[in-house]
């Protein structure tokens, strides 16, 4: 597998189409990153296994396989509220 923890969606996006990386190997990769480094970090509030990622990933489009993150509010820690409400 050729993955680069720095690769550019772009380059991410080429391996893919030419089939030498799959979507599977892709999310096998960065789930592995992410619980070796996120007890170091603290980046996520949860992590989704990988079956759930591949079912929802079979439905296609212009970024499949293509991972991502989604930070709710990155500035707090886990032990801070991540809820918040206005007046």
């Amino acid at each position: 597998m050729a993955l680069s923890a720095f690769a550019t969606i772009k380059e991410l996006r080429q391996k893919l189409v030419q089939k030498e990386i799959s979507p599977e190997e892709v999310v096998e990769f960065y789930l592995a990153r992410l619980k070796a480094y996120d007890g170091e970090i603290d980046s996520t509030l949860h992590i989704f296994d990988k079956e759930s990622i591949l079912k929802e990933m079979q439905q296609g489009g212009r970024l499949h396989g293509i991972p991502g993150i989604i930070k709710n509010r990155p500035f707090l820690s886990k032990a801070q509220s991540n809820s918040f409400s206005c007046r």
